[in-house]
């Protein structure tokens, strides 16, 4: 096992080399080199590939939503108030992580969606004819920035306690309009599911790198609202196909 390991490592690109050796340290050696497959290791390198894993797919997760709301031409069953509450916790968990010097894969995934969701947000606003809420949300949204920008860490890390609730309750208006509605509209199925397998990739890599409960609570209760989000896509699946083939006519 040892020789074979070796023999494939001896055909990586250096680029590769020297990146394997910034992600993993000295556990890139015991690994390629030593062939040494301690559990603790592997479950290292297993956090890192999910999330660059993770990192990568997010840049494109919330693009069907997008598209699904431009060739609409419409937002319905889209809660405007579920994405504008989603974005803020991702800029407060951005400049969290950021600031306390995590590493990028554990959260890297979060910028990528945040200009997402920003997208989203326009095009809300653009298609259902809100553009003065889109205005006001704007200029909130710039002052949050400048927040952000000035608190202190021990300031900031309340934020971030904050992002829990707030990101949970970011679920709940788009909840209740499923409910209501008993369809999920132009709701996208990928990043409903994705948000689901996201977040319980984040739960192992967020429990394999970063020691901070705030986090990983917030990703666990993510998990489980994301789900239920996804259990509602499964319930009215029917009932969302025949109110867009009905409107097609």
């Amino acid at each position: 096992v040892k020789n074979a390991v070796q023999a494939v490592e001896g055909y990586f690109p250096e680029v590769l080399r020297e990146t394997g050796q910034t992600l993993l340290g000295s556990c890139y050696d015991d690994i390629f080199v030593k062939a040494n497959m301690s559990s603790l290791c592997l479950k290292l390198a297993l956090s890192k590939f999910l999330g660059i894993g993770i990192v990568a797919v997010s840049s494109i997760v919330k693009v069907p939503q997008l598209l699904k709301i431009i060739k609409a031409k419409s937002a319905e069953g889209i809660s405007l108030e579920s994405f504008a509450l989603e974005a803020i916790a991702y800029s407060i968990a951005l400049a969290y992580n950021m600031r306390m010097l995590n590493p990028f894969s554990t959260y890297g995934e979060t910028a990528l969606m945040l200009i997402q969701d920003i997208a989203i947000i326009g095009a809300i606003v653009f298609y259902s004819g809100e553009i003065r809420k889109g205005g006001i949300l704007a200029g909130l949204y710039v002052g949050l920035l400048g927040v952000l920008y000035s608190v202190s860490n021990s300031q900031l890390r309340v934020f971030q306690m904050a992002t829990i609730p707030l990101s949970l309750t970011s679920k709940v208006p788009q909840m209740y309009t499923n409910y209501i509605s008993k369809s999920t509209g132009q709701l996208a199925a990928f990043g409903v599911f994705n948000a689901v397998i996201g977040a319980l990739v984040r739960v192992f890599t967020t429990f394999q790198e970063v020691n901070d409960p705030i986090i990983l609570s917030g990703y666990i209760l993510s998990a489980v609202f994301n789900g239920v989000l996804a259990l509602q896509m499964v319930a009215y699946w029917n009932n969302t196909s025949s109110s867009v083939t009905s409107k097609e006519k």
